[in-house]
């Protein structure tokens, strides 16, 4: 095989290597980024440890007695004020927790998204599909899209028992329902 013949052989392949690693799936991480907050949704975190995560509450309510959370005036307010009447998806991490008994409702409001991997699978699927030639496409949209999720604001809003443990969670402003 002579060099000519050689080359011809090798730059397909150089250039299927090269799109198989850059196929990293750039701009899905790029626009599933935002502030973190998946290290909290277990039974030992505390209102302190989300506070000293997330910042100040934009929003607090005390439940004096205790409550379940789905008898709480902010989730019964939720339900009621719903075009359809749906409930909001209350887990902690690992079940729904409707049913727990609350004492603390707090809401965290911040400028830009919280992280959200779902946000990312367009994107992810768009450059695997295409060996990572997706990516190169589609990079300027994920920038763009996430350069405007950050100039809006993003809530969650978090329960705690009696001892201010963790144990649920609605991803988004309890008191506005969609």
């Amino acid at each position: 095989m002579n060099t000519l013949q050689l080359m011809k052989f090798i730059k397909p392949v150089l250039l299927v290597l090269a799109c198989v690693s850059i196929s990293s799936c750039v701009s899905a991480t790029i626009a599933a980024s935002g502030k973190s907050y998946e290290h909290l949704l277990n039974k030992k975190t505390t209102v302190r440890d989300v506070r000293k995560s997330l910042g100040d509450a934009s929003w607090s309510r005390a439940h004096q007695p205790p409550v379940a959370i789905k008898n709480s005036d902010e989730y019964r307010s939720y339900v009621l004020n719903q075009k359809n009447n749906s409930k909001p998806h209350v887990w902690n991490g690992d079940e729904f927790s409707e049913g727990a008994i609350t004492s603390l409702c707090e809401v965290y409001t911040r400028k830009g998204p919280y992280a959200d991997i779902d946000r990312g699978q367009g994107y992810a699927m768009a450059s695997g599909l295409t060996l990572g030639i997706g990516d190169l496409i589609y990079m300027p949209s994920a920038i763009k899209d996430r350069n405007e999720m950050s100039k809006e604001y993003y809530s969650l809003t978090f329960w705690y028992d009696s001892n201010g443990q963790f144990i649920g969670l609605y991803e988004g402003d309890i008191r506005k329902p969609d």
